[in-house]
């Protein structure tokens, strides 16, 4: 999820909305914080945001797609919808119409990641858990390598490649799921991608593969999600 934004009031750049990421930080391109102080200004929209730098090398895969990242932090205390559909970012004043949105209650955690129950089918066996809802990540489902093997994933027919990171590149892989349950809706034939490292062994992410499904309320006074099927 990348949009145009302003660093400093006069550097322009494309900046990705991540929910995955840590804390109230601007990441950039060291590339671009030779250019700054420690703390910077950006602005995307009529939203502007005041906060820490933090660097990252700028051979870094990802950022040949974006130049900064921002985190759900900076929307703290809004409601925020979200349209992969129209492909917009937007600050609600009200909630939205009952009948219309399935609520389901979000847990933070440690103020870095805001997750939510999930029930992922594979294999004949369910996995649930709670999951961060990551918008930095462009699959479906990601399963730390504790998970596969605490449920006995057989991984023999997975396709094995790398995942890109900001943290660096990753060896890994994915397997096609049967199907996932986000609140009252049931999502067939996910993939689930996983790492075969001891790095995130105990990560589990919901991207935007099965985020693009709705528009996604995010309400991040009382923590709640919102899905509304797109149409």
């Amino acid at each position: 999820m990348i949009f145009n934004g302003t660093l400093n009031d006069s550097i322009s750049l494309n900046v990705m909305f991540d929910t995955g990421s840590n804390e109230r930080l601007i990441v950039l391109s060291d590339s671009l914080t030779e250019l700054i102080d420690t703390t910077a200004n950006l602005q995307i929209g009529i939203y502007k945001f005041s906060a820490p730098v933090y660097a990252v090398d700028r051979n870094n895969y990802m950022f040949k797609y974006f130049d900064a990242i921002f985190g759900w932090q900076f929307f703290e205390d809004k409601i925020i919808e979200i349209s992969y559909q129209h492909k917009y970012i937007r600050e609600l004043d009200t909630m939205p119409v009952p009948n219309e949105f399935f609520p389901i209650k979000m847990k933070v955690n440690n103020n870095i990641s805001i997750r939510i129950p999930v029930k992922i089918y594979a294999q004949g066996k369910c996995i649930e858990e709670d999951f961060s809802i990551d918008t930095g990540f462009n699959g479906d489902i990601m399963l730390g390598k504790y998970f596969l093997d605490k449920n006995k994933i057989d991984l023999t027919s997975a396709y094995l490649g790398a995942a890109q990171t900001v943290a660096g590149s990753f060896p890994g892989g994915s397997i096609l799921g049967d199907s996932i349950i986000l609140g009252k809706f049931t999502l067939p034939d996910t993939r689930i991608s996983f790492s075969t490292t001891s790095i995130g062994t105990q990560n589990r992410l919901v991207g935007n593969k099965v985020l693009e499904h709705f528009t996604v309320i995010l309400d991040l006074k009382n923590f709640y999600l919102y899905l509304k099927p797109n149409e």
